[in-house]
């Protein structure tokens, strides 16, 4: 009742003010008075760009502060789209809701709950956290192959309930970023217009994300948070979206974050390729959406001018008839420019042009049966399916070339993926089954194993060592738990740590709740530390040269191995990616 008749005064107060105007100087700062009476139910934290007001929340009698959708650009709408995102101008009587998760960004299916105006972060923190309190911040960027993926997928409240059980706490940051022809169209025509009128740019979803960062060091002291102790994190695509920043301006360290975990994928082991090479794709776009007339206008301003619904049907299309794989046909992936990418990313690896900061960078056991299909039957059909989809620029030697990778990955189902678990006695398949029909011959398992090494091991290796070279801190993992929520012919699919690193599971008394601690905590560890361990959890040496450290996590098994498995198969993707092209989710 107390807080009705707060609101029902401030009313009545607004609307003598509108009556008598004069009377505006004879009161109190209107906003102010209004910041006074909500907070009584809800955080506020003051910014530059106004107040924002969240919600309380608990999570087993921890008690949470989350503040939800909080814009950090300008809607990327209008002359806007396809350009660099524009920061919120200041305004510190602007009052921001922050109750509830923004729209996510355009997908590739239709969403109710999606809008070209999506850029937001969200800040969830332990409960009455003073600005003085100095947390360390993770700041979490999703995946889902540049195309699909939101920020609303992983709320950081357990992670943060996690911390607090340790007596560790932490700021959780995440964000919305770009996706698609939205975040990455590529082109001549975008690259010169890039280049002459300073109104279109590559790699806008990379860029929304900057955004995201400065908005954090310019804001996060606010919520309590240190600035210079922020750790990001991210998965797949999230993951080379971190190993992009790591490379960004030759890796002269922007001070955006301290540390960084990259969960199955980096920059090394898809090829970062020029923009004119989509040109194909380009014109594919304008002719399907009509703006490859002969007019006075460009393609490119003609897109502009495309009504949202009318991309959505055509990245609805794509979605339908194109594998995961065919990057050829699809527009959404990082590509070189003048700020990320200059060159080839193993080469800036291998010449040390990347931020030096401490990273924790692993796999998971099955990271490719996500990406295969089941529908090859032959040798002959693989061969065709590894040139349709992941044959970008092909060398003369082509044939040569995929004899000696299926040489290097025979066909015998033993050895293909989901791969030999050691937890997984009396298993429901015969690890020699091909698992679908027919049972002779189906290259499911094979191309998983390609697959998998192609676009996630080999790359974390080439990374791995030119790191360690470096004398960069890197802990290197093998995450080999059954997720337990999946048909078993997945294995540990690409994704499956996930809920674990958010610690969804760590309540639970049993396998998936131990390894959901020991996966939250070490997360957390390193946010504080810049060391993944801790006296709780295994221990866990940093990667070197010398003995190729990588932690297995498996219940009952969760141990220090050596990282050489596949290594002849590894070693020779590692030399060269770059006839090879592939979208990753």
């Amino acid at each position: 009742m107390g807080f009705i008749r707060s609101a029902l005064a401030v009313a009545l107060i607004a609307f003598v003010i509108v009556q008598y105007p004069f009377l505006w100087d004879l009161l109190p700062d209107f906003t102010a008075l209004y910041g006074q009476l909500i907070s009584r139910r809800h955080p506020i934290v003051k910014l530059s760009q106004g107040i924002v007001y969240g919600e309380h929340t608990y999570l087993s009698n921890s008690p949470i502060e989350r503040f939800l959708g909080i814009p950090f650009a300008l809607p990327p709408v209008g002359n806007l789209r396809f350009d660099a995102p524009r920061a919120i101008p200041d305004d510190p009587n602007r009052i921001i809701s922050a109750k509830a998760y923004g729209l996510s960004c355009i997908q590739t299916t239709s969403q109710d709950h999606v809008s070209e105006d999506c850029l937001t972060v969200n800040v969830i923190r332990p409960a009455s956290t003073d600005s003085s309190a100095k947390l360390p911040v993770m700041v979490w960027i999703y995946g889902g192959g540049f195309t699909d993926g939101a920020s609303v997928l992983y709320d950081g409240s357990e992670l943060v309930k996690q911390s607090l059980a340790i007596k560790r706490p932490i700021i959780y940051v995440s964000m919305n970023y770009r996706l698609n022809l939205f975040g990455f169209l590529a082109s001549s025509e975008v690259e010169k217009r890039a280049k002459s009128k300073g109104d279109a740019v590559l790699n806008a979803g990379l860029l929304d994300q900057r955004l995201a960062l400065q908005w954090v060091q310019k804001n996060i002291d606010a919520f309590g948070g240190d600035r210079e102790k922020v750790v990001v994190f991210g998965q797949s695509a999230g993951a080379i979206s971190i190993g992009s920043h790591l490379l960004s301006n030759h890796g002269k360290h922007s001070g955006l974050f301290r540390g960084a975990i990259l969960e199955s994928g980096g920059s090394v082991g898809i090829p970062i390729i020029p923009a004119k090479e989509y040109d194909a794709s380009y014109a594919k776009l304008a002719e399907r959406v009509a703006c490859n007339s002969s007019s006075s206008s460009s393609v490119f301003d003609c897109l502009r001018t495309v009504p949202v619904d009318t991309f959505q049907a055509v990245l609805e299309e794509r979605r339908s008839g194109v594998t995961a794989f065919a990057l050829k046909e699809q527009p959404n992936n990082v590509v070189q420019d003048d700020d990320f990418h200059h060159a080839r990313p193993s080469e800036a690896f291998k010449t040390g042009k990347i931020a030096r900061v401490p990273t924790i960078i692993g796999t998971v056991l099955d990271e490719g049966v996500e990406f295969g299909t089941d529908k090859l039957t032959s040798e002959n059909e693989l061969r065709e399916f590894i040139i349709e989809n992941w044959v970008f620029n092909k060398p003369k030697s082509l044939s040569r070339t995929l004899n000696t990778l299926l040489r290097h990955y025979p066909d015998i189902p033993s050895l293909g993926s989901p791969y030999p678990s050691p937890s997984r006695t009396g298993g429901s398949w015969d690890d020699n089954s091909r698992l679908f029909e027919p049972l002779d011959s189906n290259q499911f398992k094979r191309v998983s194993s390609i697959a998998g090494d192609l676009i996630f091991e080999s790359g974390r290796r080439v990374q791995l060592d030119d790191l360690a070279r470096a004398g960069v801190p890197v802990w290197n993992y093998r995450f080999m738990q059954p997720p337990g929520d999946r048909e078993t012919n997945t294995g540990v699919y690409h994704g499956g740590e996930l809920q674990y690193v958010f610690a969804r599971l760590a309540d639970r008394q049993d396998a998936h709740g131990e390894i959901s601690r020991i996966m939250s905590r070490a997360w957390i560890h390193f946010a504080h530390d810049l060391d993944p361990n801790g006296p709780e959890l295994p221990s866990w040496p940093a990667f070197s040269l010398a003995k190729r450290e990588s932690l297995q996590i498996l219940y009952g098994n969760t141990t220090v191995i050596r990282d050489d498995y596949r290594k002849e198969a590894m070693d020779w993707m590692g030399r060269d990616y770059n006839w090879l092209a592939v979208s990753v989710r």
